[in-house]
């Protein structure tokens, strides 16, 4: 992936993770979700979901472009465009640079962190004698801790994982026996509940995505809830609610610190109004009222998560492959539009023209042309113009010179109503295919629209049918072609038409060059088709192989 292809993937996934994220912000006061237990889990949820779904609906999705950005849509067949974004590219290769030097930045800040507080650890005193109201504690939840006392520290400090290390300020021993138990309980809570280890993962993950506004704003939620379902804990196992809030007072107004501590990343503001509001408040929920709250916030979770999938495409995601109605011009990396002269299928705002007389215009057998018993492929590129007349007609794909004539002669006779953007009628490259068989020549494919159906071979040539003889195969995998690094240094531009086969097990074969504007594209335009899949053409509810025909569009922006 190229550096503007990441940045590109980037700033799709920090625009659907930040939409998910708002939306599932409010929703814990909107739904009154005030159990501090309730809302942790929710906010981990919450987490898991906007940071993975992304991932998650990637999976399976064939991989991106290596330069440049890739456009396209179905055309009797598959006419594709593939942009390259020349010079304009190089600027966003800083984009992962600057990035990566943030996340080392503050890895190296958490790293610090580690090292202060183990200098803490050494220079701090093991508090003896233990109070009473710590071995109490203890006895309570079956857990221990190293307890110590510094003059560095004046709130206490819990981390370690294996040998769990409690660092209190001095001022502990002369507090009350009731204050004491308090303090001791919600650190060794903390110690049972491996809070450690979920504050190093999530500083972690603060540390890789440093520039994502909203996953701060959700973190700082996860810290609150974890301190406020600590609180309730405590209060539940003492009894003592006044107690308890009179001791988190007096932690708070001793609450000076030194500069070291004060520059810990591992722990912040302390949230002590919002921690005592809560505890002055009922904060039980019905069954009833929880599956409101949990069905309610999937819903909306789930609407958001598609709204944000559909606006901001990752490459490779479904609104990204494509086989849809969507198209650009112009340069993605610059962030300017390119105004063509002659616009291509599927550009993004452009209304297709409307053919006016197909039924008007018939197509004679001419004489020297096959029996009718078989069938003839011909595919046409064209451009139809302002006043909706074909020019430049040209013959991509023949079985029959004869037949090529007489299908560019009905052709040149139809009559569209021409193509729209921005309200101004403008020329459109257009591919016309038409089958002759048995019976009439049928038209297959005028641009992107689907064309009548055609008479089916009873024995189709080699045991593969004819395109348009059969439905449409759908696309499922589609790799995207790379625009040469040659090609695009050069600026230049190219049509690739290729003839392909899709097996009855839907996987590409048999990948021919029909018509080839420059070599220079062939080997590219081959790599990528050849990875192609499509679900098994059909005939008669029997999975067959059907001939089918891919035009690739080479286009520099400038």
């Amino acid at each position: 992936m190229s550096a503007a292809s990441f940045t590109a993937n980037l700033a799709a996934y920090l625009l659907q993770t930040t939409l998910l994220l708002a939306a599932g912000l409010p929703l814990p006061r909107l739904f009154g979700m005030r159990d501090p237990h309730i809302r942790l889990r929710y906010w981990y949820a919450l987490l898991s979901f906007s940071l993975l779904v992304p991932f998650v609906w990637l999976a399976g999705r064939p991989p991106a472009a290596s330069s440049g950005s890739f456009t396209g849509r179905l055309a009797g067949g598959m006419e594709v465009q593939v942009h390259a974004g020349l010079a304009s590219l190089s600027p966003w290769v800083w984009v992962p640079v600057a990035l990566a030097a943030g996340a080392a930045a503050r890895a190296l800040w958490l790293l610090g962190g580690l090292v202060l507080l183990e200098r803490l650890r050494r220079r701090s005193r093991v508090l003896d004698p233990v109070p009473q109201a710590f071995h109490e504690a203890s006895d309570v939840l079956l857990v221990d801790a190293e307890f110590r006392t510094s003059p560095s520290v004046s709130t206490p400090l819990t981390f370690g994982w294996a040998r769990p290390v409690v660092l209190l300020s001095e001022a502990v021993t002369e507090m009350s026996p009731e204050a004491q138990r308090c303090i001791a309980l919600h650190e060794l809570l903390h110690v049972r509940r491996r809070d450690w280890l979920a504050i190093l993962l999530e500083e972690s993950l603060r540390s890789v995505l440093w520039f994502h506004p909203a996953l701060w704003l959700v973190l700082d939620r996860v810290a609150l809830s974890r301190e406020q379902s600590v609180d309730m804990e405590v209060v539940r196992i003492t009894e003592a609610r006044r107690t308890y809030m009179s001791t988190l007072s007096a932690m708070a107004r001793t609450r000076h610190g030194a500069a070291a501590v004060a520059i810990l990343p591992f722990f912040h503001r302390s949230h002590l109004l919002q921690r005592l509001a809560l505890l002055t408040k009922e904060v039980s929920m019905s069954k009833f009222r929880l599956g409101l709250t949990v069905a309610g916030s999937l819903a909306v979770l789930l609407f958001a998560g598609v709204i944000a999938m559909k606006a901001f495409p990752l490459m490779g995601q479904p609104g990204s492959i494509p086989t849809g109605r969507t198209a650009a011009r112009g340069s993605a990396a610059s962030g300017q539009s390119v105004e063509p002269s002659i616009y291509e299928l599927g550009t993004k705002g452009l209304l297709e023209p409307k053919l006016l007389n197909k039924d008007e215009v018939k197509f004679a057998r001419p004489p020297g042309a096959p029996p009718k018993t078989i069938e003839t492929l011909v595919v046409l590129g064209l451009v139809i113009d302002e006043q909706g007349v074909p020019t430049e007609i040209k013959v991509l794909k023949s079985g029959n010179e004869v037949l090529s004539t007489a299908t560019i002669d009905a052709v040149s006779r139809w009559r569209w109503e021409p193509a729209m953007m921005n309200g101004k009628p403008v020329s459109i490259r257009w591919t016309v295919t038409v089958l002759w068989g048995d019976k009439e020549a049928t038209q297959q494919g005028d641009g992107s629209t689907g064309g009548l159906a055609a008479p089916v071979a009873a024995n189709p040539e080699g045991g593969i049918y004819p395109m348009g003889s059969i439905e449409a195969p759908k696309l499922i995998t589609q790799v995207n072609p790379v625009y040469p690094e040659e090609a695009r240094q050069k600026g230049l531009k190219g049509r690739v038409v290729l003839e392909i086969v899709i097996n009855p097990k839907g996987e590409t074969t048999q990948v021919k060059i029909v018509k080839s504007d420059n070599e220079i594209f062939n080997a590219s335009a081959k790599e990528a088709v050849a990875q192609w899949r499509y679900e098994s053409p059909m005939h008669d509810g029997k999975p067959v192989s059907v001939r089918w025909i891919i035009t690739i569009n080479y286009v520099p922006t400038k």
